[in-house]
């Protein structure tokens, strides 16, 4: 087999030389396709053609993850150089009804959300909003009706305290930071509180993203190693193929540690 060093004359090489060039299995390079991190071209019959900046891109793709880079951050990094527009959710509109309950035409309600349209759009529950209402997280206003109606300002309030739970932050904290400076008489006493609560956020995040970009890193490992087994016909167990990929590198991940069979 060819060298990672290995040159070619062509254009373009097949998947089998492009291996040999990069020094890369052929299921890693098919791997890095799924994740789009490389496209390679085809010809008539389907067949992969890769350029020479295909060459190029997955040498700069390992050289990354030789410096400890994982493929999801690779992967966000480069989402991020491009750019995306914020889209505002769309005005709420309210249909009247008639007296016989037939729909006689939508009144415009501006930037206002209801409640069950706030909860769609997080992927949360009506009853999780309410509570945060309740802590004093996100303030609403009241129709006529009684109605929540909650603003675009109120929706990206909620938006961020939810991703801050979800991320693993205590809800406290989260209450010290939209509630924190209403508590102040100063614009300096709210300064001082609010900076040594930013930091304390800052200490979390740090201390999470460790963790997280270690976890990601192994889920980088283990999903290597998962996809060696593609298109293998023997049970996926110890005894079933002793001579797996899994078996033998499972020291490699603690995921696949915890995903094969142990003696």
């Amino acid at each position: 087999m060819a060298s990672a060093q290995s040159t070619y004359r062509t254009d373009f090489i097949k998947i089998g030389e492009m291996a040999a060039v990069c020094g890369v299995s052929q299921r890693t390079l098919r791997y890095y396709e799924e994740l789009d991190l490389v496209t390679p071209r085809r010809s008539d019959g389907g067949v992969r053609l890769y350029s020479h900046a295909d060459v190029a891109r997955v040498r700069e793709i390992m050289k990354k993850v030789r410096d400890g880079a994982s493929l999801g951050s690779i992967i966000l990094a480069e989402s991020q150089k491009k750019p995306s527009k914020l889209e505002e959710p769309a005005p709420l509109r309210l249909t009247v009804r008639g007296s016989k309950g037939k729909e006689v035409e939508e009144v415009p309600t501006g930037r206002s959300f209801k409640v069950g349209d706030i909860a769609k759009r997080l992927q949360t529950t009506v009853r999780t909003i309410r509570y945060y209402e309740e802590e004093g997280i996100v303030a609403t206003t009241r129709s006529e009706g009684g109605t929540r109606l909650y603003s675009l300002n109120d929706y990206q309030a909620l938006q961020t305290a939810l991703t801050l739970t979800r991320l693993g932050l205590g809800l406290e904290t989260v209450k010290r930071l939209a509630g924190g400076r209403k508590s102040c008489r100063t614009g300096d006493q709210a300064s001082r509180l609010m900076s040594d609560i930013l930091e304390e956020v800052r200490a979390i995040v740090t201390e999470k993203m460790a963790l997280y970009g270690e976890l990601e890193r192994d889920i980088d490992r283990a999903s290597l190693l998962v996809h060696q087994c593609r298109g293998c016909k023997n049970s996926p167990t110890r005894k079933g193929c002793p001579t797996c990929p899994m078996e033998r590198n499972r020291d490699q991940s603690k995921l696949a540690q915890l995903i094969w069979d142990r003696p």
